[in-house]
């Protein structure tokens, strides 16, 4: 789920419209949009267990950051875009996120 390089390219050749797709899902035959879906799937099945395995790779990613913040940015990016796909069960356009994973705790991630 981390960026790759065209994606930090598309990014700093026009920010507005990287957010835009990102915004209103046109990117979803990216392969970081499928990924982000796979993993929703699994947490409709099994989501303790998914979100026990992903809560050890984003302290990978944070422990990863926080040694060389400058350089590893997008370690720090993968782990929120990971929160966001773990946490968020479901939504709508109209108000986003409606409702959250049990398993996942937002406000401590966030915090730290």
């Amino acid at each position: 789920m981390k960026l790759r390089e065209s994606d930090v390219e598309l990014f700093e050749d026009n920010p507005f419209q990287y957010i835009r797709a990102d915004v209103e899902g046109s990117d979803a035959e990216t392969r970081r949009r499928s990924a982000s879906d796979f993993v929703r799937a699994l947490c409709k099945v099994k989501e303790q267990s998914v979100s026990t395995i992903f809560s050890n790779y984003l302290g990978s990613l944070i422990g990863e950051y926080t040694k060389d913040a400058a350089h590893k940015w997008m370690d720090k990016e993968a782990a929120i875009y990971i929160v966001i796909s773990l946490a968020v069960k479901t939504k709508t356009e109209k108000h986003g996120a409606t409702t959250s994973s049990s398993f996942i705790n937002i406000s401590e991630f966030y915090q730290n």
